[in-house]
């Protein structure tokens, strides 16, 4: 934890407190932002504080984990993990605008979005109504997202828990969050709602086996391991209430401060919170892999198939269908029997992003410039040699 006072005019300070992500996770900051006030307001009253003192410590935590693990506690949970993610794909199919061995650390720029209060009524009810919980709800609905944008049918999501396992663990202070894995695989015949039901059945058995850490699971499994790819998954998804964004008692306000720029590991993040007014959306991504534009599009296909899956939830995956993703980058769409060619849009992108990889055929790659140029030289070949509109070329 690191304090930095910083005295303003007319006897105003700002306090600035900076805590790593390795030492506390998002309840740790409730308890920090609920003990401090507390503490504060007694000085201000002239009294002391009087906190009431966690009845687990972290220390506590690590010590019943490595207890569990080497007396084989966890053995079923690590049998549920290997046998549930023994096929699951290794690697997402998204395509990438550059490829994972142009990967280097760098601060990504989150992209912030919202879902309307409406929608996200519609997408309660409709989870009520199915019995399942708004995080399947939105995880199936983000991962069928991503299968459509790949042109796939499976994909693997990983996602955080809180970890903390037990109610007298809640005021204590550390890093407890783990990671769960969860495969989907999708068949076109099967209508969506079923398929929710089905994974609301494996985030229930997922939760049950919660408590062996990450690690040990990538560790039984032993993946074929890339510097530059996360072990069994690359894309995250997480649905929270949101963390406290301002607190005041005393005369003292403590706010927290937007993120202008984060790290991460992953490929891609969506991160939902829960707020007063619809669910906000964060978009994180890798930003040597994905550029800008390509996570905008991706977060307005999001909020299309919500509307869609609001409106019938019945339908079979096979009958769900999104505007292409070169369609919907471009922005542009056609009209019923008009033929959209996908010339403009390579040569829009050769404009704008003309080093971004357009085509990828095993360890060769074309940028849009190069694609665009070799494309405009076989078209000139063509026209040379007589070739019209309509003709049969091969």
């Amino acid at each position: 934890l690191h304090a930095q006072l910083i005295g303003l005019h007319d006897g105003q300070a700002v306090l600035l407190l900076n805590l790593h992500h390795i030492a506390a996770d998002g309840q740790s900051i409730r308890v920090l932002f609920d003990e401090f006030l507390t503490i504060y307001a007694a000085l201000v009253r002239g009294e002391s504080a009087d906190l009431p003192e966690p009845q687990r410590q972290y220390l506590d935590f690590a010590a019943w984990q490595q207890a569990a693990l080497a007396q084989g506690a966890w053995d079923g949970q690590l049998a549920y993990w290997q046998d549930l993610l023994s096929d699951a794909p290794a690697q997402h199919a998204l395509a990438l605008d550059a490829p994972h061995s142009a990967r280097a650390a760098a601060a990504a720029q989150p992209l912030e979005c919202a879902i309307a209060p409406a929608l996200a009524a519609r997408l309660r009810r409709l989870a009520q109504r199915l019995a399942v919980t708004e995080f399947s709800l939105l995880q199936s609905a983000f991962a069928l997202l991503l299968c459509k944008w790949s042109y796939s049918d499976e994909v693997t999501i990983g996602s955080p828990v809180l970890g903390r396992g037990a109610p007298e663990l809640d005021a204590s202070v550390g890093m407890f969050v783990n990671l769960l894995a969860y495969p989907h695989r999708f068949r076109p015949e099967q209508r969506f709602s079923d398929y929710l039901a089905q994974f609301q059945r494996q985030a229930a058995a997922a939760l049950e086996n919660q408590d062996i850490p990450f690690e040990r699971v990538v560790e039984a499994l032993r993946p074929q391991r890339d510097p530059g790819l996360h072990p069994i998954f690359q894309v995250l998804f997480a649905f929270q209430d949101d963390l406290p964004q301002r607190r005041e008692a005393g005369g003292l306000r403590l706010e927290r401060l937007p993120e202008r720029a984060l790290a991460t590991k992953f490929d891609l993040e969506l991160l939902i919170a829960r707020g007063e007014d619809g669910w906000q959306c964060r978009w994180v991504s890798a930003p040597t892999l994905f550029e800008r534009h390509s996570v905008q599009a991706l977060a307005s296909a999001y909020v299309e198939l919500l509307q869609q899956l609001a409106d019938a939830p019945e339908r079979s995956i096979g009958q769900i269908a999104l505007a292409p993703a070169i369609e919907a980058d471009s922005g542009a769409s056609s009209a019923a029997g008009d033929v959209l060619g996908a010339h403009p849009v390579v040569e829009r992108r050769a404009a704008e992003c003309p080093d971004a990889v357009a085509v990828r055929y095993g360890e060769q790659a074309l940028s849009y410039a190069e694609f665009n140029r070799s494309a405009n030289r076989l078209a000139r070949l063509l026209l040379a040699r007589g070739i019209a509109t309509g003709s049969r070329v091969a």
